[in-house]
C-alpha cells in the first residue's frame, strides 16, 4: 500500500526514531553551526515524542526503511489514532535543508581559512595595480606636458629666425639641443648648424651635420637629412668618388630623398669629369614625373648645357 503521507507531496514529514536520545548522539557525527543547533532542537522533539504510548502507532521500519510511518491498530481499530506517528506539519527543517546548511557553513569555513592565508596577498596586489596605473597615466601626463614645451621653444626660436635675430634665435636652439628630446633636440642641431651655415660658418654647419648623421641615437630620416644637408655644403669641396658613395643609399627608387641625391650624385660626376655620367642621371631626373618640378626643369637645363 502507498504511503497515505506520501499522496500529498505539499506537506513535510518527520521521521520518528525510536530509541534513546543518548545513544543516538553518540554516533551522531558533529555538525557545525546552525546545523547543530537545529539537530539539538530535533533531539528534543525526540525525547517528547517518547512518551507517545505503543497502540497509538509508531514508526516502524516497514518495506521501504523509515520513509512511511505502519500502522498499529490501537484500542479503536485503525482511525485517527493509528496515525498519530506521521506529523505532517513538524517544526524541524526538512533532510535537504539540513544538508544545505552544512554545506553552507563548510563552504564559509573554507573561505574564511583561504582569507586568512593569502588576504594579504589579495590586498598588496590591488595596491600595486592601483599604484602602478597611477605612476603610468602621471608619466604619460608628464610627458605630454614636456613635449609641449618643446614645441613652443622650437616655435619661438623659429620666429627668431625669421625676424632676423640671429644671436637669440642660436641661444635658444643651443638650449633645445642641450635639454629637449631626441626629436626637438635634433631638429634645434639642424636649426643652428644652417643659422651657421648662412652666417658664413660652413665648417661649423659641415661639423654639426657631420655629428648628426654619426648619431645612432637620432631617427634614421633625420640622419639622412643631415647627409642630404652635408653633401650640399660640400659638393665643391669634398672628394666627389667619396660623397658619391656616401650619397647611393639616398638614391635608391624607394628613398624619399632620391631625387636630391641623384641631383647631387650628377653634380659630382660632373665635378668629376664624369660628363657621361652627369648626363645620363640628368635624363632620369628629367623624365622622372614623380620628382618635383623646380628640379625636373633645372636637370633639363643642365643637359642643354651639356649638349644632351
Amino acid at each position: 500500500m502507498p504511503c497515505p503521507a506520501l499522496a500529498h507531496p505539499g506537506r513535510r514529514l518527520r521521521i520518528v526514531l525510536i530509541g534513546r536520545p543518548e545513544a543516538l548522539a553518540r554516533g551522531a557525527p558533529r555538525l557545525p553551526g546552525a546545523a547543530a543547533r537545529r539537530s539539538a532542537g530535533n533531539r528534543g522533539e525526540n525525547k517528547a515524542v517518547q512518551g507517545v504510548p505503543p497502540r497509538s502507532g509508531i514508526a516502524t521500519p516497514g518495506p521501504q526503511g523509515y520513509g512511511c510511518a505502519r500502522r498499529t491498530p490501537g484500542p479503536g481499530g485503525s482511525g485517527a489514532a493509528g496515525e498519530a506517528a506521521i506529523a505532517t506539519k513538524g517544526s524541524g527543517p526538512p533532510l535537504a535543508d539540513l544538508f544545505q546548511e552544512i554545506d553552507e557553513d563548510l563552504r564559509r569555513d573554507r573561505l574564511n581559512e583561504l582569507w586568512k592565508r593569502y588576504g594579504n596577498y589579495v590586498v598588496a596586489g590591488a595596491v600595486l595595480a592601483v599604484l602602478g596605473t597611477a605612476g603610468v597615466v602621471g608619466w604619460r601626463e608628464y610627458r605630454e606636458r614636456q613635449n609641449l614645451a618643446q614645441a613652443d621653444a622650437f616655435i619661438k626660436a623659429m620666429e627668431q629666425t625669421e625676424s632676423g635675430n640671429a644671436d637669440a634665435a642660436k641661444s635658444a636652439f643651443g638650449r633645445l639641443a642641450k635639454d629637449a628630446g631626441a626629436g626637438y633636440a635634433t631638429l634645434a642641431r639642424l636649426q643652428q648648424a644652417a643659422l651657421l651655415a648662412k652666417g658664413g660658418d660652413n665648417a661649423g654647419a659641415v661639423k654639426l651635420y657631420e655629428e648628426i648623421a654619426a648619431d645612432g641615437r637620432m631617427e634614421q630620416a633625420l640622419r639622412d637629412v643631415a647627409v642630404i644637408l652635408l653633401a650640399q655644403h660640400t659638393v665643391d669641396s669634398a672628394d666627389p668618388a667619396q660623397l658619391s658613395q656616401r650619397l647611393q643609399p639616398l638614391a635608391a627608387d624607394k628613398s624619399p630623398w632620391r631625387h636630391s641625391a641623384m641631383e647631387l650624385q650628377a653634380l659630382l660626376a660632373k665635378r668629376a669629369g664624369d660628363t657621361a655620367r652627369a648626363k645620363e642621371i640628368y635624363t632620369k631626373l628629367a623624365d622622372d614625373l614623380s620628382a618635383p618640378q623646380g628640379l625636373r626643369a633645372r636637370a633639363t637645363e643642365m643637359l642643354a648645357i651639356l649638349g644632351g
